[in-house]
């Protein structure tokens, strides 16, 4: 059998596969209906038949495709399969209790358990339902729920329809994307009944991110104090409750917002500071790396009470570490596609999250054109200097992950926020340095004379970075408000910057290389 055609780097057989097999995602959950799940899966198997009968590469090309994109339909209408047959949202009457499983813990939010939840069975006041969806779930109890437990909950769940239908649709619009209906609360131990207890290993690992949470907020908390206390505390865990609005509203005007939130940001300036260490150790970078990488994912994912953004920066980053040892030339877009697979398969729905949404883009805009434009410019005789090199580098991975981001930033915000390009600049290396001293004060705490030293030196760092966080926030010519942008619309573009991103790095990648290079395997 002949091979499939060979394709311009970096439009590899990853890149293709999982755009198709996400966009059968995308297909299932837009119609959310079972009813094809019968004929979906007579199509893929004719045309994966056609796959591996035709001769003609164009054709099994096109075959090949088109099997991916029935395999992301049908596997996503599985996963929902219940979901999309007795969904939850067609519950008219007034939800009195329920029974449903926790899936998620998403941690504690002003002295409540928060819990993301599948509803199985509702109860109207008169009559069992069998119904199914996700709610988000509150509970004032003293230990959260481990995944895994099933509850039942003598609690009425309020529908975000009825919620946010008129006074916030924004709001509704994205509850109703992440595929969650409505809230309940949980107020004492007489709210609810656990038919099932959790895993035991679901449990341990939430007691142990418990435990390494409280340890972490002493240590901090016993050198640390105000604004210093909660912004490093923020940067660590993704805790923002300490942290005033006002200085929230900065982040926010100042596009600095993505600091607050654990993601691959922080997830990547841990494995810095984890290699910086492991220099001392007799292994060369690519061992070092894999090390740096396997214990930031063994101890940073619990700490962070696993949250999609460090489980997606962990996937991709365990996918780098067989790339690290064998010294394997690095195709960072595969490696995101193929991220985007995995993750996918995990939980389908989180394609229509927003966090999902902006950090591919962003992390695709860094990835395909960030590199083959740095090397281009490096050819221009003033990029000769190390500083100024680094200073277009960070200004243009700024510019392109803005870019990247602003259709549906436009969309879920209704704003457009050019600050960042600058802000980041400067928020980005004071932010490591912020979280690299919060590292020797958890370590150092035993010690007070050494520790309070480091803590005397990030309060004086965290004051000048919100400080500078302010001025930006304050330059209201760089950010345009008010603005309204479709969802259909905003994918749109973004698909459009994708292709077009994708086909700039083909041409650069022929003018740095002047080949075309292979597919990868």
């Amino acid at each position: 059998m002949r091979a499939l055609p060979a394709l311009p780097f970096p439009l590899t057989l990853p890149v293709i596969g999982a755009s198709a097999f996400a966009a059968g995602v995308v297909l299932s959950l837009n119609l959310a209906t079972a009813a094809f799940i019968i004929p979906l899966g007579i199509a893929l198997i004719l045309v994966f038949a056609a796959f591996l009968a035709i001769r003609i590469q164009a054709i099994r090309f096109i075959a090949l495709i088109i099997s991916l994109t029935l395999c992301g339909w049908l596997y996503t209408t599985a996963h929902f399969y219940n979901e999309f047959q007795r969904p939850l949202k067609n519950i008219s009457a007034p939800i009195e209790y329920f029974s449903a499983k926790i899936t998620k813990y998403e941690g504690l939010n002003r002295n409540k358990h928060s819990h993301l939840a599948m509803v199985t069975r509702v109860h109207t006041g008169t009559n069992w339902h069998e119904a199914y969806g996700t709610v988000r779930v509150y509970s004032y109890t003293e230990n959260a729920f481990a995944p895994g437990t099933m509850l039942m909950v003598r609690a009425p769940i309020r529908m975000y329809r009825t919620m946010f239908a008129e006074e916030e649709p924004r709001i509704l619009s994205i509850m109703e994307k992440k595929r969650i209906n409505g809230v309940a609360t949980i107020m004492n131990r007489s709210g609810y009944h656990v038919i099932r207890a959790a895993h035991p290993f679901s449990t341990w690992f939430q007691d142990t991110a418990f435990s390494m949470r409280t340890y972490i907020k002493k240590a901090l908390g016993t050198h640390l104090s105000g604004n210093a206390y909660a912004i490093n505390e923020c940067f660590i865990l993704g805790d923002k409750s300490p942290i005033a609005q006002s200085l929230v509203t900065d982040f926010s005007k100042a596009g600095t917002m993505h600091i607050l939130s654990v993601s691959g940001l922080h997830f990547g300036m841990i494995i810095l500071i984890v290699m910086t260490i492991t220099a001392l150790l007799p292994l060369n970078h690519f061992v070092r790396l894999a090390l740096a990488v396997v214990l930031t994912v063994a101890v940073y994912t619990p700490l962070t009470l696993a949250v999609p953004p460090v489980m997606r920066s962990a996937v991709m980053a365990l996918l780098l570490v067989p790339v690290a040892l064998f010294d394997r030339t690095r195709n960072l877009t595969n490696i995101l596609f193929l991220t985007i697979f995995i993750l996918l398969l995990i939980s389908p729905n989180d394609i229509m999250d927003i966090s999902f949404q902006l950090s591919f883009l962003a992390t695709f805009a860094l990835a395909s054109l960030v590199g083959p434009v740095d090397t281009l410019l490096t050819r221009l005789p003033f990029m000769k200097h190390k500083t100024v090199r680094y200073a277009v580098s960070a200004l243009g991975a700024s510019f392109f992950a803005s870019l990247a981001t602003l259709p549906f930033t436009i969309h879920y915000f209704g704003t457009a926020n050019f600050t960042s390009i600058i802000s980041n600049f400067t928020a980005v290396p004071l932010s490591f340095i912020m979280l690299s001293l919060s590292f020797l004060i958890i370590v150092f705490s035993p010690l007070p004379f050494i520790s309070d030293w480091y803590a005397a030196s990030l309060t004086l760092v965290t004051d000048i970075f919100l400080r500078l966080n302010s001025f930006f926030a304050k330059m209201n010519a760089l950010r345009i408000e008010n603005l309204s942008l479709p969802f259909p619309a905003a994918a749109a573009i973004s698909a459009a910057f994708i292709i077009g991103a994708l086909a700039a790095a083909v041409v650069l990648s022929r003018k740095i290389h002047g080949s075309v290079g292979m597919a990868g395997e």
